[in-house]
């Protein structure tokens, strides 16, 4: 017969053995006039981006930080920042320089540092949560790796009149779909 304990501690070690059971962490930092958030185990460089940095291509992020009133409805409020990520192969470390920002490039990171660097930038304004309960509200996290394609890639198509249509109309085929992270109820002190 097995007790409840025991059958506990098999479940608990079940969980902690399985690979998808570290649990992604959102929080947030709050001060007097913008909300930052913080994730953890939640990594955008991975895969097809690494690869792609590790052959000495840059890679182009979207982050978004979106504040909603209550799971599933619209954002109330939004912060996105396009960031523009590459890797050095001498150093193995990950550069990042946020496009159309006021801070400056950063180097010689680690891929967890970059990430958190990217986070770090993104600041919802405080007076921009009108229409949240600052008592109780949720905080959705999106990241997007954008344009698949380098422009090596597109020198070697050629101009198509498919290419023209697309750089004109701003279509982007190779944008990933987005990845995102909810957290909350979170709550302004």
């Amino acid at each position: 017969m097995v007790t409840r304990r025991a059958a506990a501690l098999a479940f608990a070690s079940m969980l902690a053995a399985s690979p998808g059971a570290m649990a992604q962490t959102l929080t947030i930092a709050a001060t007097a006039d913008a909300v930052k958030v913080r994730a953890t185990d939640w990594p955008f460089l991975t895969a097809d981006p690494l690869a792609r940095l590790k052959e000495g291509r840059t890679v182009r992020v979207e982050l978004a930080v979106l504040v909603l009133a209550a799971p599933g409805r619209a954002p109330a409020a939004a912060v996105r920042q396009i960031f523009s990520v590459s890797y050095d192969l001498w150093e193995e470390r990950f550069a990042v320089a946020g496009m159309g920002s006021r801070a400056a490039p950063v180097s010689r990171l680690t891929a967890a540092a970059a990430e958190a660097w990217c986070l770090d930038q993104l600041a919802v304004p405080v007076a921009s949560l009108g229409g949240v309960d600052a008592r109780r509200f949720w905080i959705r996290l999106e990241s997007r790796i954008l344009d698949g394609g380098d422009a090596q890639e597109t020198d070697d198509a050629g101009l198509t009149l498919q290419r023209l249509i697309d750089v004109l109309s701003r279509r982007r085929k190779t944008d990933a779909p987005a990845r995102t992270l909810d957290g909350g109820p979170f709550r302004l002190r």
